[in-house]
């Protein structure tokens, strides 16, 4: 209860600070304008208002990100000061993802830049990414020139499990393409070039080479290692600790058992 009660303070505070501020700042200008411009001409202008609002909130989010706590990739047992540290972070996501203005930051390839840049990410300004791709993790993420990432995916820094916070940072290389709905757990990077196709799930830690294609709705396990110029089927499923080396095919449908490794320019032959 007690620990709720600080995030929700939390929250407040930082909200104040980050939406609170730049509406004040925008209010102050509507006040002076009054006294020299018309009714009708501050109307037309509600778009530069509202536009000069987006860059006082990414001013705040950006002040606000350098005065708390850096997140360090690593594992972390609760208590840890590492969840205080993302707590925080996720709050000030959170803040920048509001409905009413998230759209618009995300849709502008300036905004988009500025705002995903103001929260620690290390983005190029020449990405693609559509209204609704989530970034949970932004001060984790980088995303270099030319990639693209689809509609309707989730790109994760984060992941708990039996109690335990996972921070991770994750890589999308130049050019890269992940299609609609992939999920992307945190520590992963997927290579130049390499595509991964729609509904892709992508584990903590897994690492994608430079033009490898991983095919439609393939589960790929936490720690996995795709190779160079892979190529894996639609709906394959890689169990933990696989490698698929340089030039490796896996079929469609098909299952990599745990550890197994797939030699360089082999194609995997399914147990019977």
């Amino acid at each position: 209860m007690a620990l709720k009660l600080l995030y929700e303070a939390a929250t407040l505070v930082l909200a104040t600070v980050a939406v609170g501020g730049p509406l004040t700042l925008v209010v102050l200008g509507l006040r002076q304008a009054t006294e020299w411009l018309p009714w009708w001409a501050i109307t037309l202008l509600a778009p530069l208002w509202f536009a000069a609002f987006l860059v006082f909130l990414c001013a705040a989010l950006f002040a606000l990100r350098l005065v708390v706590p850096r997140l360090v990739p690593g594992h972390y047992a609760p208590g840890h000061g590492a969840w205080t540290a993302w707590g925080l972070h996720f709050i000030l996501r959170r803040l920048w993802a509001q409905p009413l203005w998230s759209g618009v930051l995300m849709t502008s390839p300036v905004l988009r830049t500025l705002s995903l840049r103001a929260l620690g990410a290390r983005v190029a300004f020449d990405i693609n990414t559509a209204m609704d791709t989530l970034f949970s993790d932004p001060s984790l993420l980088r995303i270099d020139r030319g990639a693209m990432v689809s509609g309707g995916c989730i790109v994760a820094g984060h992941f708990v499990e039996n109690g335990m916070l996972l921070l991770g940072a994750t890589h999308i290389a130049e050019g890269a393409q992940i299609l609609s709905s992939c999920m992307i757990g945190p520590g992963v990077t997927v290579g130049p070039n390499a595509v991964l196709a729609p509904e892709c799930r992508i584990g903590p830690g897994a690492r994608i080479g430079a033009q490898a294609h991983v095919g439609y709705g393939c589960q790929v396990s936490g720690g996995v290692t795709i190779g160079e110029d892979v190529v894996v089927g639609h709906q394959v499923t890689l169990e933990p600790g696989v490698v698929l080396e340089a030039g490796a095919v896996v079929p469609s449908y098909a299952r990599v058992p745990k550890n197994h490794v797939v030699p360089a320019g082999t194609r995997f032959k399914p147990t019977p």
